[in-house]
């Protein structure tokens, strides 16, 4: 699959910086779920791209409820938290904070990229405190 910039550089960085990719059983379920990110309008990113955040609205019944693997395709815009698939964003934490602060979410999670350990954050705590989060 050929991918225009920025999509490509989006592509280019979830592959650096995550594991994302290897946790789909095949490259055709990562670029689905990556175009379903985009179209759904979970992927904000700059242009000349220098930062990339994908996110998805959720609520925590419907995390609950899903079935083990679907965790990157739950959503539910009516939740009141935002699930961070992915962010990298170098030196750029006023454009992340301002993000986080315009999703309207009370919560915001993800899951550390070398420990797999889940966080869960008042958005205002992690805007607040974030450099005592562990947010790598």
């Amino acid at each position: 699959m050929i991918l225009t910039t920025p999509i490509k550089w989006v592509d280019q960085m979830i592959r650096k910086h995550s594991r994302i990719a290897e946790s789909f059983e095949t490259e055709i379920d990562y670029y689905t779920w990556l175009g379903w990110a985009i179209t759904s309008h979970f992927v904000v990113t700059n242009d000349p791209p220098t930062y990339v955040i994908v996110a998805r609205p959720v609520s925590w019944e419907i995390w609950d409820t899903c079935p083990k693997g679907g965790e990157l395709w739950a959503t539910d815009h009516n939740g009141d938290a935002l699930w961070m698939d992915f962010l990298w964003a170098p030196g750029q934490w006023d454009r992340v904070s301002e993000f986080l602060e315009h999703s309207g979410k009370r919560w915001g999670g993800w899951e550390h990229r070398v420990t797999g350990k889940v966080h869960i954050v008042e958005i205002a705590r992690l805007i607040r405190d974030h450099q005592k989060i562990p947010v790598g």
